[in-house]
């Protein structure tokens, strides 16, 4: 299924964190990487992610309970709340909550992806939540963000 325009923004976050997970994960297994990585999670949490999932609180999760999909918001919702207790572990220095923090958002990005935004495409009419869900862009849309090098794992959103 084509991503819904109204979700494109949402979706290329969703390639950031997920390029940002396998780093984590591979990092978990070495302290001096770990601490690299927590670094610029930490930066990335900070610049995008707690936005991105505040909009998705906000906005695309309630629409969804309204038309009946309560299980998979309160399943989306699960996973913003386990992000950040992961994310409040890394800063407070727990430097072993890495690997569970790329796991976890791996997991959570391929749920949203993959069973999430195609039944908002289905149920939703995303038009009418266009501009709450309008991320800022990039100042070069085509260009990674500032913090990320090219991901040369293969792994997809899909």
């Amino acid at each position: 299924m084509k991503r819904a325009t109204a979700l494109i923004p949402l979706s290329r976050e969703h390639h950031d964190a997920l390029v940002f997970a396998r780093r984590a994960m591979a990092a978990a297994s070495d302290a001096k990487m770990a601490k690299v990585c927590r670094d610029s999670v930490l930066t990335m949490w900070d610049e995008t992610i707690e936005s991105h999932l505040c909009t998705e609180d906000a906005t695309l999760l309630p629409s969804l309970v309204n038309v009946g999909a309560k299980d998979e918001a309160a399943m989306a919702q699960r996973h913003h709340d386990e992000l950040r207790r992961l994310t409040r572990c890394l800063r407070d220095g727990d430097l072993t909550a890495i690997g569970a923090w790329g796991e976890a958002m791996r997991d959570h990005v391929h749920f949203e992806e993959r069973e999430l935004f195609p039944l908002a495409q289905r149920l939703l009419d995303l038009s009418t939540l266009a501009s709450a869900l309008n991320r800022p862009p990039a100042a070069d849309p085509l260009a990674p963000a500032k913090y990320l090098t090219s991901d040369k794992s293969g792994d997809s959103l899909r």
